[in-house]
């Protein structure tokens, strides 16, 4: 009987570990692709490979599969997404796919068209997702006409953020 407990804990103990440092490799694979598309990015320098990393290890915590994760990472970089607020985009693309019912990388790709293009990007995101009153709708298109695109850009983004803010994917 204690021989039995022995091996059971020994086979446990072993199973960690190997599924332990396959996890390792594959954080350690992400890191070495991340450095090299910085590397041959114009933009590259502007990021660092560990908040790449740091932003997909948050999505793989929410449960996103991890290559999953760095797909979603990567759309984001390549579309321009500073990475001081890549983490805050890269989490709510995964929560507005959870509700849409499409990938976190076509929730990444749909945002970042979204708020690139403007009033019309944003109004077609919202069309799209309805995360926007109508009130909010004429505010931001107010501070458009105004010129103040940055302003209207994070409310929307905002507004998107906190709509989805509660779902658990």
């Amino acid at each position: 009987m204690r021989l039995r407990c022995t091996l059971l804990a020994t086979f446990f103990l072993l199973g960690s570990v190997i599924c332990g440092s396959g996890a390792a490799r594959a954080a350690a694979e992400w890191d070495r692709r991340f450095e090299a598309v910085l590397a041959a990015s114009v933009d590259g320098k502007l990021y660092r490979s560990s908040d790449l990393s740091s932003t997909r290890l948050e999505l793989v915590r929410m449960g996103v599969d991890a290559d999953e994760a760095g797909e979603v990472v990567l759309v984001l970089f390549r579309n321009g997404i500073s990475s001081e607020i890549m983490q805050r985009f890269a989490t709510t693309a995964v929560r507005v796919g959870f509700v849409q019912g499409i990938s976190p990388q076509s929730a990444a790709r749909h945002m970042c068209e979204g708020f690139t293009r403007g009033y019309e990007g944003v109004r077609d995101l919202d069309r799209r997702w309805d995360f926007l009153t109508a009130e909010q709708v004429r505010r931001i298109r107010g501070l458009v006409e105004k010129g103040m695109w940055g302003v209207a850009k994070t409310e929307a983004f905002t507004a998107l953020e906190v709509r989805v803010a509660g779902v658990r994917p």
